[in-house]
């Protein structure tokens, strides 16, 4: 399904899903890629969070890449973080 989704143009696939009733389904166009012309597509793999205080930062960045390794191959990481980035 992801090769595909990389076959379609971003605005037919918004196109489509608007003609569904799925309104809002993509992201504002203040966000960017970090590189011109990077496509992402893939099942969405949600993550919710929400800001902590970290018994250090060790253990921060040690549970955090522990939740990276758990997104599944070809899967996209979507995160929930309650308005705080």
């Amino acid at each position: 399904m992801r090769e595909r989704f990389l076959q379609i143009y971003t605005a037919v696939l918004a196109d489509i899903l608007d003609a569904r009733g799925k309104h809002e389904q993509t992201l504002p166009p203040s966000i960017r890629p970090l590189r011109l012309g990077t496509r992402l597509a893939g099942l969405a793999y949600t993550v919710s969070g929400r800001p902590a205080q970290p018994d250090s930062y060790d253990v921060a960045l040690r549970k955090v890449l522990t939740m990276l390794g758990d997104v599944p191959a070809g899967q996209v990481a979507v995160y929930s973080c309650g308005q705080e980035v």
